[in-house]
């Protein structure tokens, strides 16, 4: 089936195409039923989707119950749909680490995003062009700051509105600098920098 007009439905994304050419994606409902499945009622919103303790791990913290990991695991799965939202992308990448033993900490940590996404669930991704020969690549490391001394890249393309392609996530490598980091950064994002020139020019740009 196919649907035409300036306004669609699909997985869970209302996409929506204005008359300035930007495009907006709004996953409202799907934020909710990500909020409301979740085990404990969400009561109070945060300001941001994580704390400066997201990477540090307390070995003796009790893990979750069999029943609650689950719960854990399945929420953290719907968080990565709901990635295409970049504010989330960092917190989310560590929890996905911890899908396989959770502890309360973990817990905690996954509140304080649905927390966020309770008090942004208004919040729309908004994407559009300025100048589609004018592609803008951005990349970052953080140096050596999960728990066991791997550091992390991020990094995100823009044609001018909107992150278009997003990465972030552990690097798979301990580096010894913070410089040696920023290089495993670019080469892991690299990629996609390629990728998308090479996508343009064989549309004829």
């Amino acid at each position: 089936k196919v649907s035409r007009g300036k306004e669609h439905d699909f997985l869970g994304m209302k996409i929506k195409f204005h008359e300035n050419r930007t495009v907006s994606i709004d996953m409202e409902d799907y934020v909710k039923g990500a909020i409301e499945g979740f085990s404990e009622v969400i009561t109070k919103n945060a300001s941001t989707p994580a704390t400066r303790y997201l990477f540090d791990i307390r070995d003796k913290t009790k893990k979750l119950d069999k029943e609650r990991a689950d719960v854990f695991h399945s929420t953290v799965a719907k968080l990565l749909y709901i990635c295409k939202r970049c504010s989330i992308q960092n917190a989310v990448a560590f929890l996905t680490t911890r899908v396989s033993k959770p502890d309360e900490d973990d817990w905690k940590k996954l509140k304080r995003v649905l927390q966020y996404l309770k008090g942004t669930i208004h919040d729309k991704l908004v994407l559009g062009c300025k100048d589609i020969g004018k592609m803008k690549s951005f990349v970052d490391a953080a140096f050596a700051v999960h728990h066991d001394m791997k550091s992390h890249t991020g990094g995100g393309i823009s044609w001018g509105i909107g992150i278009l392609l997003s990465m972030c996530q552990k690097q798979k490598l301990n580096s010894k600098s913070s410089t040696k980091a920023e290089v495993i950064g670019v080469s892991n994002f690299l990629s996609n920098m390629i990728w998308a020139r090479m996508f343009l020019e064989k549309q004829g740009y």
